[in-house]
């Protein structure tokens, strides 16, 4: 019984892992991208949106209080508002956590 034994064969399998490394190389950086890159520009521009939303509220409703945006008042309005928006956040973060 003789064996033949081809000397230019090659596993197939040997090069099936570098199309799959590849995929993860790039599925890694595309993580590493959103992770770094876009994720922080991306909460920044809602910081800011949120920001003028809030203004925009502000001046709303001072305004319908009869405080005028560029009164001395306005400033205290503002500040009246932000506790009342941070009593409510704490609020809906105790609820979020089930206390009272």
């Amino acid at each position: 019984m003789m064996i033949d034994v081809n000397a230019n064969a090659v596993d197939s399998s040997q090069g099936s892992w570098r199309p799959l490394s590849l995929f993860f190389a790039v599925l890694v950086s595309f993580g590493a991208y959103v992770i770094f890159i876009s994720a922080p520009a991306m909460r920044a521009n809602a910081k800011l949106h949120l920001d003028r939303e809030i203004a925009t509220e502000n001046v709303a409703f001072c305004e319908t209080v009869g405080i005028r945006a560029h009164s001395s008042d306005f400033g205290v309005c503002s500040q009246q508002l932000a506790i009342v928006r941070q009593k409510q956040a704490d609020r809906d973060t105790a609820a979020a956590a089930g206390l009272p």
